[in-house]
């Protein structure tokens, strides 16, 4: 297969570069699919708490309307606290999923190959019920590792070098 300058690659090259396409299109779908499944939950938690904030405050008016204030009051304040996290959540969510990504595009560009990247992630996606891992130590450790992504310690203060 010729290049721009015309010269022709080796086909083990070129076999090569075919190869890590497909993986990178492997990569890109499951990235897809679990970027999806991760939105539906997180979005469907959301919109639980805005609902339960609703219910709360129109509980909130029609216990005010039996003279109930302190009840009321209370409703309210839950209502409140409930609209608060969900938006707290949405904050949240955004945040923690640049984190991962920079994390991920880290990991291709500068440790590990993109395919075998993207085998992890479909082995780890497949995962169901309790896992149990062979090394305690590193498990613990890679606990610690996601706790830290997730909460957001030792950040690069949103910027990674392209």
């Amino acid at each position: 297969m010729p290049d721009q300058t015309g010269q022709r690659f080796p086909e083990e090259d070129v076999a090569r570069m075919r190869e890590e396409l497909r993986e990178l299109r492997t990569l890109l779908s499951i990235t897809e699919e679990n970027e999806r499944r991760a939105e539906d939950a997180a979005a469907d938690a959301i919109n639980s708490l805005e609902h339960y904030a609703a219910e709360l405050r129109q509980l909130g008016s029609r216990i005010a309307q039996h003279g109930l204030a302190d009840e009321a009051d209370t409703a309210r304040n839950l209502a409140s606290l409930m609209g608060s996290r969900a938006q707290r959540a949405r904050s949240e969510r955004r945040e923690v999923y640049g984190r991962l990504r920079a994390l991920l595009y880290l990991l291709m560009r500068d440790h590990l190959p993109t395919g075998s990247l993207a085998q992890a992630i479909g082995t780890a996606t497949t995962l169901t019920g309790e896992v149990r891992f062979s090394s305690q130590h590193l498990a613990d450790y890679a606990g610690d590792l996601a706790t830290r992504l997730i909460v957001g310690r030792e950040s690069t203060h949103g910027e990674v070098d392209a």
